[in-house]
Order: structure tokens, then sequence, then C-alpha cells
């Protein structure tokens, strides 16, 4: 048991909270080098909060306060949240504590075990993804920004008698260099479910969450693109929502290729998608103010997880 460390202002070991702080929901703690983030009636919502706040956290005691910090405990109470969404959770905290110098932790009521990097990592053939879904058209009801521009960005590919692929490259620019000039042919898919099943697609069998990823493209390395649009919505959130869905491509990359092919047809794919990484991007045209702190616990630095970083994301811009 390591010697008890004495701090000398208790101030600078509890952040404020409440609007445009720290968000109150959650109990922030520290003793002994342990940082430590509570919250009760942990909802979807919330859990997506827990991390990314449980890093600011640490980032506030670390670097503001220079305070010494060897490891993060999150305390969960499951109620309110479904195995689902712990499971999602569980599956980002053990990727933070396996690409991070410093240890993390989860509690519901007792420690829950992490995973191994070949947990994470291969997981058993028996999880199955949703195979097959609609295509999106683009009468969408307007004045909704983000889904206005998912809609701009598709390019009218998707639309039933129009194939406009070049249109729609030539919109993806855009988003910056990655998509610039682009004419290939190629197609996108807007709103790729992630959600996961053991063994058949049915409620009592679900694993993970169904959400959707915005967009689901290939960039100038001819490699998967995922695609999280963002518009006048700076919550720090996003980057937990970037996570999930970068561990979601890379646990099931083969079958997400399979999936991808089948939807949009393999002639309109790049070649030997297995063996490049995967690039994931955050579209905002203004980041939260910790975004570029936080992000950088999340980028990768386990040659294993072979998706690109995330810690600048793309910045929109209007001028």
């Amino acid at each position: 048991m390591g010697k008890n460390i004495k701090y000398k202002n208790k101030d600078c070991m509890k952040p404020r909270t409440g609007p445009g702080y720290f968000p109150s929901q959650m109990e922030y703690d520290l003793w002994n080098k342990t940082a430590t983030v509570s919250v009760k009636k942990a909802g979807s919502i919330i859990l997506r909060s827990v991390d990314v706040w449980g890093l600011a956290y640490y980032n506030w005691l670390t670097i503001c306060n220079k305070l010494p910090v060897d490891r993060i405990i999150f305390n969960i109470e499951k109620s309110g949240a479904k195995s689902a969404e712990i499971e999602a959770f569980k599956r980002r905290v053990s990727y933070l504590n396996l690409n991070n110098s410093f240890e993390l932790e989860m509690h519901t009521d007792l420690p829950i075990q992490l995973y191994t990097k070949e947990d994470i990592l291969k997981r058993p053939k028996n999880e199955l993804l949703i195979p097959k879904f609609k295509k999106r058209n683009n009468d969408d009801t307007q004045g909704r920004l983000e889904k206005d521009f998912q809609v701009f960005l598709a390019g009218g590919q998707e639309k039933v008698g129009k194939n406009d692929d070049d249109t729609t490259y030539e919109r993806l620019g855009v988003l910056g260099i990655d998509f610039y000039q682009l004419k290939r042919g190629y197609k996108l898919i807007r709103e790729f479910p992630t959600g996961i099943f053991d063994k058949e697609q049915k409620e009592k069998c679900r694993l993970l969450p169904t959400y959707y990823i915005d967009l689901v493209s290939f960039n100038k390395y001819n490699a998967i693109s995922i695609i999280e649009l963002k518009l006048n919505d700076s919550k720090l959130e996003v980057i937990a929502q970037i996570i999930d869905y970068a561990l979601f491509a890379l646990c099931y990359k083969q079958q997400i290729i399979g999936v991808i092919e089948k939807h949009i047809g393999k002639e309109h794919c790049p070649s030997n998608l297995i063996n490049k990484p995967m690039y994931c991007y955050v579209a905002n045209n203004h980041f939260h103010p910790k975004f570029d702190a936080v992000a950088q616990y999340y980028a990768p630095r386990v040659k294993s997880f072979d998706f690109k970083s995330i810690l600048s994301g793309i910045k929109i811009r209007g001028d």
C-alpha cells in the first residue's frame, strides 16, 4: 500500500460543475493518486459522457493543477442503463486502459474485469452485425441542419433514378484534403447501423446498441472512412461516439466490408480494404474547448488499433 498523498489545497481536487463547466450529474474526487468519477442512473447519453469527462478531469488535475494521478475509477450505478450500453462503455474503457500509461477501472456494484487487447480485437464468430438495411432517400424533413448537410454531401447518389457519384465525391471535398478532388466512381452509405447481436438479429440477442454512422465512404487513401457530422453541436461526448464507431469497425472489419460491398456494389468500392487502416473523422464547424485535450487520450497509440487519429477532427469553415 503506497503512502497517502496530502494535498495542500482541496479546491484544486474538485472541478467547478454546472452549465459551461463539468457536468453536475457526476461526482469527482481525488485520493492517493486515484481520480474517481461517479454517476447514478447511468442512461445511454450519460454513459457516453462519463469517460470523456473523466479524461477531462484527469487532464484538469494533471495538466492544469500539476497533481499526480496514476489511476481513474469510473463508478457506475447501472439503474437506467441497458446491458448493451454498459457493454459499449466497457469496451471504450478497456480501449483507454490499453491505450494510455495510466490505469483505468470500471466499477458497478463490484469491479468489472476489462478486456485484454486480444479479447477486444478478436471477437467471437457468433457476434453478428446487421447484414441488410434500406438505402436512405433524400426527402428528409427540412429544418434539421445536420440531416440536411448529410443529404447535401450524399450528392443525390441514393435518389431514385439518379446516381451522380462524381457530384457526391466533389461535395465531400468540403471536409478537407483527404476527400479533395475524388472522382473514382465510388459510392457512400448514409446512416450505417452499428448494432451487434449474438447469432441472430433479435432484441433478446443484442450485445451492442444500434447507432447510425452518418457517412461511410472512402478517402484519398482508398480506405474506409467513418464520418460523424456535427453542426452547431460542440458536445464533448462526440469523442466517445466516434470511438464507439471506431471500435465497431475495428472489431468487425471483415463483416463490415462484406456489408458495404453488398450494399453499394463491389465495383463501387476500392480493392484490398481488409489490409488498409480505417479513418475516423469528426466534422464540425465548432469544437468543444476541451476537445483536443481529451481526444489525445483516445487517439490510437497502440499499433494494433489501426484506425487513424481523431486528435483534431475536421473544422468546417464558412469563410
